[in-house]
């Protein structure tokens, strides 16, 4: 966000996170955040990873600048299996040929 910064941005993501069952959020602007919104994004707390068991910030506050500058999101790495798309079923036939799916 470009604009006068507040801790009603970080509300608004909190209440995104919320909706979206999301455990970590950031918030990039162009500005530094204010000190109301350090303490907004310090009251969510932390998300513990159980991939892990590390803890992260749930709500994360970075400038583009610190982007540009190498500054990395803080987040679970992502070595553990994907948990949010179901398998497709395999297709059936002989080895090396193509198969048809059977539904």
């Amino acid at each position: 966000t470009a604009g006068k910064l507040g801790p009603d941005f970080v509300r608004d993501l909190l209440g995104v996170l919320d909706v979206e069952r999301a455990q970590i959020g950031v918030l990039i602007t162009l500005k530094e955040a204010t000190g109301p919104m350090r303490a907004a994004a310090a009251s969510a707390g932390f998300y513990t990873s159980p991939w892990d068991g590390k803890a992260y910030p749930r709500v994360q506050l970075v400038t583009v600048g610190e982007l540009l500058d190498n500054r990395t999101i803080q987040y679970p790495a992502s070595s553990h299996t994907n948990v949010t798309h179901q398998r497709a079923q395999r297709a059936k036939g002989d080895a090396g040929q193509q198969g048809r799916l059977e539904l």
